[in-house]
């Protein structure tokens, strides 16, 4: 049996049986699933500690991250107890920290399948043998720019992780998180707490306001983070090399309205311009133009619709008839779109053609 055959296998059940050195027929299957657990040091095959395994020897801990968050029941399924067999990987010459072809780390690799609220025995692991957490990869991106959740921030930071550390963009962990996946009130005042800057520029001047305020953010309850950010001294007129505002911004967010809201709260200038003299309405109008060309009737509770927003930007003095650099107002390029429904609710707001 090779590294390889291991690797290349797609099925689960195939998998699990390749490296307990079992055959893949329904037989050995059901004779596997009913015999009591093999002793920890059988269940991983020779070749994992094989120091003739070559640049595999240093994969080995990179495909394990892989491999513990593929199979949840790891521990009681394969005997794979970070205890024991992993102990004996590491006593092998194998390198906790060895890296892939793009300069990823088991840790990392561990931290991008982690899932929820699964334990974080592997992960503990790692970093109790000395997993180096401010180890970067090729980009410059160390294990905190993984991080999935609060916890394991938190637990990264117990170990010393980097909270000020800059990747080759410039980006900060704290913008990492700000721009993914499910970070919370708690877990930003936590990174603030540990010195994050609130208005850190990266490489294309984005700041964390304007990562939270991204496309791909997710946040939990973004108006409280904004809150937070504001609190702790975020400039809300800050822009990005378009000089698009996080208003701006946030109109291609997940949660356009819950921040939309927030910054208006917060302050920000309604009736600000980018480069090309555009303001918010003209954001709206792109982002939200062909969904209601082609509905002419939306639901009061469609967070598509606009008129929440509408009036909240009206209550904050927004100009409905601020021309761009070109000339054209907001209402102008629905209508050159023969964009009839918008352009009509538009007007409800003192739009004028």
């Amino acid at each position: 049996m090779t590294p390889k055959l291991i690797f290349a296998s797609v099925a689960t059940s195939t998998m699990m049986l390749l490296l307990l050195g079992c055959s893949d027929d329904s037989g050995t299957m059901q004779a596997a699933q009913s015999q009591q657990k093999a002793p920890c040091q059988e269940a991983i095959p020779q070749w994992w500690r094989n120091s003739s395994f070559n640049d595999g020897q240093d994969l080995s801990f990179y495909h394990l991250a892989n491999y513990f968050t593929e199979f949840r029941e790891a521990e009681q399924n394969l005997c794979l107890d970070p205890g024991a067999d992993l102990n004996q990987l590491l006593s092998s010459g194998l390198s906790v920290d060895a890296a892939d072809a793009s300069g990823r780390t088991a840790l990392m690799q561990a931290l991008i399948f982690h899932e929820g609220q699964q334990p974080t025995q592997f992960i503990d692991w790692l970093l109790n043998n000395g997993a180096a957490v401010n180890q970067a990869d090729n980009n410059g991106v160390t294990a905190l720019y993984f991080s999935p959740n609060g916890v394991i921030t938190e637990l990264l930071i117990n170990h010393n992780a980097e909270v000020k550390h800059r990747d080759a963009n410039g980006r900060t962990p704290f913008m990492a998180r700000l721009a993914g996946n499910g970070i919370t009130e708690e877990e930003t005042q936590l990174l603030l707490s540990q010195g994050a800057e609130v208005n850190a520029k990266d490489k294309y001047g984005l700041t964390p306001l304007l990562y939270l305020t991204s496309q791909s953010s997710t946040a939990v309850s973004p108006k409280s983070i904004v809150g937070v950010l504001v609190q702790n001294g975020a400039d809300i007129a800050t822009t990005d090399e378009q000089g698009a505002t996080a208003l701006m911004r946030a109109t291609y967010a997940v949660e356009f309205s819950a921040l939309a809201e927030a910054l208006i709260e917060a302050g920000i200038d309604v009736n600000a311009t980018d480069n090309n003299g555009r303001t918010v309405l003209f954001y709206i109008v792109t982002k939200f133009g062909d969904f209601y060309q082609r509905n002419s009737d939306i639901a009061p509770g469609d967070s598509r619709n606009l008129r929440p927003i509408l009036d909240l930007l009206k209550q904050a003095d927004l100009d409905f008839n601020i021309a761009d650099d070109d000339g054209y107002t907001a209402i102008n390029y629905a209508l050159k779109a023969d964009n009839t429904n918008i352009a009509s609710l538009l007007e409800e707001y003192g739009a004028t053609p």
